[in-house]
């Protein structure tokens, strides 16, 4: 076989996988288009940072976009302040960069400080609005939230 026949052969097969992987494939309405993005691996913490103040810092939410913080009680079941903010976006290095080492950084951050909260027994968690998605639950005691007059 010479190298133009096997250059066309492969081609060929190509095509013929090509044109197999796409015919099981559905189009794309403009509606899917539009649908948020697959949820994404928040992840949350808290720390008490002064007596009486939590600060809040999560990552891993969509990029430039809204992020709801809500801080409950204890139990979860009475909402003691929540707050809007958006998450960091992206840096992105010379170029348009995405190294690391460049400059670069994903965004998608988020650090928020709680104040006037002594004593407090609480549990707080954010909400990515973009991806629908809740972060998992960060656990405060009072302990940590502790005055020095309280």
């Amino acid at each position: 076989m010479n190298t133009r026949t096997a250059r066309t052969l492969r081609h060929c097969l190509l095509l013929l996988v090509l044109a197999v992987s796409l015919s099981g494939t559905a189009p794309v309405h403009a509606a899917q288009a539009d649908a948020a993005p697959a949820p994404l691996s928040i992840r949350v913490s808290a720390i008490a940072t002064t007596p009486g103040s939590i600060s809040f810092a999560g990552s891993g939410f969509s990029a430039g976009q809204p992020v709801y913080i809500a801080l409950y009680d204890a139990w979860g079941t009475r909402l003691l302040e929540t707050r809007w903010t958006a998450s960091s976006t992206a840096t992105y290095g010379p170029n348009g960069s995405i190294d690391p080492a460049l400059g670069y950084h994903a965004g998608g951050s988020v650090l928020e400080i709680f104040e006037s909260l002594c004593g407090v027994d609480a549990l707080i968690r954010a909400y990515d609005q973009h991806t629908a998605t809740w972060s998992t639950w960060s656990t405060v005691n009072d302990s940590v939230t502790r005055c020095a007059n309280a």
